[in-house]
């Protein structure tokens, strides 16, 4: 059940960000600072792309670690390959978006509620599970630290001099 919720809770709150948009049809035009916010929306997805690259590169110097050992023979690896790529593929989307949005910031237009409802469902995802990956990739570090912490303590012979 736990993994259920871990699994399938950015897309609900996507969804329900979405659709509260969509339901008090909020427009484009409503939203005040609008090239401001996506200029953040852009560079906030940018820095979460750039901080997951960065992980994967320290989980591939982690490879012989007992950590990663354990998250391999449970097929937590494939976990956590998709919840990066679900991040990095919504962070991509996102400014995708943030960038079309730039040419209808004035615009009120029929298709003007829809967009917005798709722009917050999308940051909100981005939130949420940049979230989760990054407590799951803090917990991984963790562990990974500790690890050497006792290795350093074992290995570390003790010496009684008379």
């Amino acid at each position: 059940m736990i993994f259920l919720i871990e699994r399938c809770y950015p897309y609900v709150l996507g969804i329900l960000g979405g659709l509260v948009v969509f339901i008090l049809e909020y427009n484009l035009s409503d939203v005040k600072n609008l090239a401001f916010i996506l200029e953040a929306t852009i560079t906030f997805s940018s820095i979460i792309i750039a901080f997951l690259s960065t992980m994967v590169s320290i989980f591939i110097s982690l490879i012989n670690s007992e950590v990663m050992k354990r998250i391999k023979s449970k097929d937590g690896d494939g976990l956590l390959t998709s919840y990066i790529a679900e991040t990095v593929l919504s962070g991509l989307l996102l400014v995708f978006l943030s960038i079309i949005l730039f040419m209808f910031i004035n615009y009120s237009g029929k298709y003007s509620n829809l967009l917005l409802s798709f722009y917050v469902l999308l940051l909100v995802f981005l939130f949420s599970s940049s979230f989760r990956i990054l407590k799951l990739t803090s917990n991984i570090l963790k562990n990974a630290l500790n690890e050497k912490e006792l290795k350093k303590k074992i290995d570390k012979p003790k010496v009684n001099l008379p």
